[in-house]
């Protein structure tokens, strides 16, 4: 005899537990800029860098920047 044939919605949750799992990646800005500037000046780039290399890799990125970095 065939199996029934499975809901929308459990095939939804089957994908969905299938689905590669997106670490979140948390990004010390200030620190990940002054190491790429060689702890002598604010290095944008580096940031992008790192978030541009996690996301590559599969991953969520959030980068934190304090307020005070922004005046």
């Amino acid at each position: 005899a065939s199996q029934p044939r499975p809901s929308s919605s459990s095939a939804a949750i089957v994908r969905q537990a299938q689905a590669p799992k997106q670490e979140l990646v948390v990004i010390d800005a200030p620190n990940v800029a002054m190491r790429h500037g060689l702890n002598k000046k604010f290095s944008c780039r580096g940031i992008a860098l790192a978030m541009d290399y996690y996301r590559a890799a599969g991953h969520r990125v959030v980068g934190f920047l304090p307020d005070y970095y922004l005046s």
